[in-house]
């Protein structure tokens, strides 16, 4: 079984925090339809941490090449 490294779904902050942009920024790719879309949970938004991993794998990769 794999073990949980932190919690399944995070905030923007840490979303922008572990992608290297700012917050806002993060609004705009998602609003432009350039990055995962969110959750909402009452009142909060958050994104799904693999979704956000697994962008962020894709992009590298695409740089890469």
């Amino acid at each position: 079984m794999a073990a949980i490294l932190g919690p399944l779904m995070i905030d923007v902050r840490e979303v922008a925090a572990m992608c290297g942009v700012s917050p806002a920024t993060i609004k705009r790719m998602t609003a432009a339809g350039k990055f995962p879309a969110p959750t909402k949970l009452r009142r909060r938004t958050l994104w799904n941490r693999g979704a956000v991993e697994a962008w962020i794998a894709k992009e590298t990769a695409a740089l890469a090449v």
